[in-house]
């Protein structure tokens, strides 16, 4: 996996997106990277819910999001966020100037997302 391209946006736990492209062509757009209590966690993109309307449906003041690709189980998927968090810091390495620290300081959580994130 690579992180071919990087958009920072902090708000909240997210830090922003990243597009990565899979050692089978495939490219995944918009994937989200987030950090929150000294861990790190990428999610595949999402889009937001959408009522009968056609607007999109919020709770707790945010949008909620489903998924448009999912995993077959929940090691698989922390496998992939461990994988998608070193393909982003290693990108972001790479943009940083030399002698520049590393963003936000945390370190790689082996993929899984904080107890209690969304």
């Amino acid at each position: 996996m690579k992180c071919v391209s990087f958009k920072s946006l902090e708000r909240g736990s997210l830090l922003g997106f990243a597009d990565l492209a899979m050692d089978s062509g495939l490219v995944l757009l918009g994937c989200t990277y987030h950090a929150s209590n000294g861990k790190k966690w990428c999610s595949p993109p999402g889009r937001p819910q959408l009522d009968a309307d056609r607007k999109p449906i919020i709770e707790g003041g945010k949008v909620v999001y489903a998924p448009v690709i999912d995993f077959a189980d929940k090691s698989l998927r922390f496998k992939w966020s461990a994988q998608a968090v070193k393909a982003i810091d290693e990108y972001l390495q790479s943009k940083e100037p030399a002698g520049a620290g590393s963003m936000n300081g945390g370190e790689a959580s082996g993929g899984g997302k904080p107890e209690g994130a969304r």
